[in-house]
């Protein structure tokens, strides 16, 4: 609805990640304890009714299930597209990393010559900096 409460009973719906969550009552309410009795025999009723049809299952039928609730996880459908974006672009990073670098052409192993030769100036330079100075040396 509109409002954001149910047309049958008038309690807000849940939304977001916890919409297939069992919704327990206010502690605060006068009638919680009524209805947190009712919804754990509501439970119970579903964990029993849901156990006997798995049991009825045939070996087939029960890995046929197996399989639609793994590639249906709960959550909004924003959240799995996500999820699955993230999945693919790790596997191009991964497919990305392992393909061979391919061999520097003569530019490239020139910088790399420089870059190699300044770095080793670099640490010189540290490694006189660090010396001592004077009557303390």
């Amino acid at each position: 609805m509109a409002n954001g409460k149910c047309f049958i009973h008038g309690g807000r719906t849940p939304r977001g990640s916890e919409w297939h969550r069992t919704q327990w009552p206010d502690g605060k309410s006068p009638e919680a304890e009524k209805k947190l009795q009712r919804k754990l025999a509501e439970r119970e009723r579903y964990v029993k009714k849901r156990a006997a049809c798995l049991a009825a299952m045939s070996p087939a039928e029960r890995e046929r299930h197996a399989a639609w609730h793994a590639a249906r996880k709960p959550g909004s459908a924003a959240a799995r597209e996500q999820a699955r974006a993230e999945r693919k672009q790790n596997a191009e990073f991964r497919e990305m990393m392992a393909a061979a670098r391919p061999a520097p052409n003569g530019e490239a192993a020139a910088l790399e010559n420089q870059i190699a030769t300044l770095r080793a100036e670099l640490e010189a330079r540290r490694r006189d900096d660090q010396k001592p100075i004077g009557a303390f040396a």
